[in-house]
C-alpha cells in the first residue's frame, strides 16, 4: 500500500479560533484528508492573533498532525491607539505581519515535514501570500482555497467590497497572483468561480474547481445523542432559528421580515408561543430598535454567541430555520446553510431570485422561498411553513441528496483535486 502524500495547509481560522465559519472547512479538511491519502500540516497565526477563542473544537483537531504557529499581530488590537491605527498597516488585511513571520519558517517547515504540495485558504488575504511565496520558494504545486472573491461588485447598490480603494487594489493584485501561480484554485460555489472566470479568462477553466461547504456529520451524530439524553423537557411553542450574522445593510436586513411578523400577529396567526430567535447577531443595538420599531417585542429575541456544539443543538431543538440573504451575495452561498440541511427542519429563505442559494433550496424542494425586501410574500411564505406538521420532512433534503453535502465527501473531492496535480 503506497505511503500517504502531505500537504501543508496554510489557513488562518483554526482551533481555538472561534466564531468564523471557515473554521470549519479547514478543520474539516485536516481531519478527513488522511482518509483519502493525504497527510496534512498546518501553518498558522499565534493563539493571541484571535479575537475570540473557545477550546470547544480542540477535541476534534487531530492529535498527530503538525502544527505550526508562527508570532502574528492583530494591527486593530495590538498596534492601535485609542481605537485608531494607520490604516496602510492593515493591507491587505490586519494580519499581514503574519505573512513576515512565516517566511522565516518557510525551510525549516519544508525540510522538516517534505510536504508534496501547499493549500492556502482565504478569506484572510495574506494566507494566501504565504501560499504563493512558498511555492515559489521550494517549487512546489500550490492549490488556492480562493472560497470567494477576494473583490467584489454589487450593481444592485452600485457599491464596492472591500470599501477601501486601497484594499481593493491591493486584494485584486494578490487575487491575480493566485490565478498565475496557483496549480489549482477552489471555489465555494459556481457563481464565485463565473466571477473569476469573468475576470481573468477561461483559459485556465480547467484549473478552477468548486468544492462547496459541508455539515460535520460527526458533530450532529453527538448532537443528536445530547438531544435524545434530554428529550424528557417537553419543547412547546414554535422555534424559528436564524443563528449567524444579521447584516443591517439596506438590501440584506431583516426590516419586511419584521413587518411580516408584526402583520402576522395582528392577524393572529401566529401559533401559539411563536418565537423567532436571532443568535450572534452581530448588530444587536440596531435589530433592537427595529424590534421596537414594529412592536414585536415578546416574537424576536436576541441571543448571544454560544460554542459550535451548542449551536448544532440548537438547530436540532428548532421547528425550522431562518436564512437571510440580499443581492450582493447571490454568488455566495452560507455556510450554516448545509448545517441546516443536516439538522433535517424546513428554512424559510428570504433570498434574491437570482441567487445560488436561492436556486439550491428550491432544487432541493429544502423550504420555502421569498423575497427578502416582500413582507406580503414573506408573510405568506411563513404561513406555508407553520401550516407544515413538525414531523413532515416534505420540505426537507432528501435522504439521497443529503450525504453530498457533507464535510467528508467535501474533502474527498479535495483530495481528488490534489491527486490531479
Amino acid at each position: 500500500m503506497a505511503a500517504n502524500k502531505r500537504l501543508l495547509m496554510i489557513a488562518y481560522h483554526y482551533p481555538p479560533c472561534h466564531g468564523s465559519s471557515g473554521l470549519q472547512r479547514t478543520l474539516a479538511f485536516t481531519r478527513y484528508l488522511t482518509r483519502y491519502g493525504w497527510d496534512p500540516a498546518l501553518l498558522t497565526v499565534s493563539v493571541g492573533a484571535y479575537e475570540k477563542t473557545s477550546n470547544s473544537l480542540m477535541n476534534a483537531v487531530p492529535a498527530d498532525m503538525p502544527i505550526e504557529r508562527v508570532m502574528t499581530l492583530d494591527i486593530a488590537r495590538h498596534l492601535s491607539l485609542s481605537g485608531r491605527y494607520p490604516a496602510s498597516l492593515a493591507v491587505p488585511d490586519r494580519w499581514v505581519s503574519w505573512r513576515l513571520a512565516a517566511i522565516r519558517k518557510v525551510n525549516k517547515l519544508v525540510n522538516e515535514f517534505r510536504p508534496d504540495a501547499i493549500w492556502s485558504t482565504y478569506p484572510i488575504a495574506t494566507a494566501h501570500m504565504i501560499g504563493s511565496f512558498v511555492a515559489r520558494k521550494s517549487g512546489l504545486p500550490w492549490v488556492a482555497d480562493m472560497r470567494d472573491p477576494m473583490v467584489e461588485y454589487d450593481p444592485y447598490t452600485d457599491t464596492h467590497f472591500p470599501e477601501s480603494e486601497r484594499i481593493r487594489r491591493s486584494r485584486l493584485r494578490i487575487e491575480k497572483n493566485v490565478v498565475e501561480g496557483a496549480s489549482k484554485i477552489i471555489f465555494c460555489t459556481e457563481g464565485a468561480r463565473s466571477i473569476c472566470l469573468d475576470r481573468y479568462g477561461s483559459h485556465q477553466s480547467d484549473n478552477y474547481h468548486v468544492v462547496p461547504n459541508g455539515y460535520d456529520d460527526a458533530a450532529f451524530v453527538q448532537a443528536e445523542h445530547r438531544l435524545k439524553r434530554s428529550r424528557d423537557v417537553a419543547q412547546t411553542g414554535y422555534k424559528l432559528l436564524h443563528s449567524g450574522t444579521v447584516y443591517p445593510d439596506s438590501d440584506r436586513g431583516p426590516e419586511a421580515l419584521f413587518e411580516a411578523i408584526h402583520n402576522l400577529s395582528e392577524r393572529d396567526v401566529l401559533p401559539p408561543g411563536f418565537r423567532l430567535t436571532l443568535r450572534a447577531t452581530g448588530h444587536d443595538d440596531y435589530l433592537e430598535r427595529l424590534i421596537k420599531k414594529f412592536k414585536i417585542d415578546g416574537l424576536v429575541e436576541l441571543a448571544p454567541m454560544v460554542t459550535y456544539q451548542l449551536a448544532l443543538d440548537e438547530m436540532l431543538n428548532s421547528d425550522a430555520l431562518l436564512v437571510i440573504q440580499g443581492p450582493s451575495s447571490n454568488p455566495a452561498i452560507p455556510a450554516k446553510l448545509y448545517e441546516y440541511f443536516r439538522a433535517r427542519k424546513p428554512i424559510l429563505g428570504l433570498l434574491h431570485p437570482e441567487g445560488d442559494t436561492s436556486a439550491l433550496l428550491q432544487s432541493l424542494n429544502a423550504g420555502v422561498v421569498a423575497p427578502l425586501d416582500d413582507p406580503g410574500r414573506i408573510a405568506a411564505a411563513m404561513q406555508e411553513l407553520l401550516s407544515c406538521d413538525k414531523r413532515d420532512r416534505s420540505l426537507t433534503v432528501s435522504d439521497r441528496d443529503l450525504p453530498k453535502f457533507s464535510r467528508e465527501t467535501q474533502t474527498g473531492d479535495l483530495a481528488r483535486v490534489l491527486n490531479s496535480l
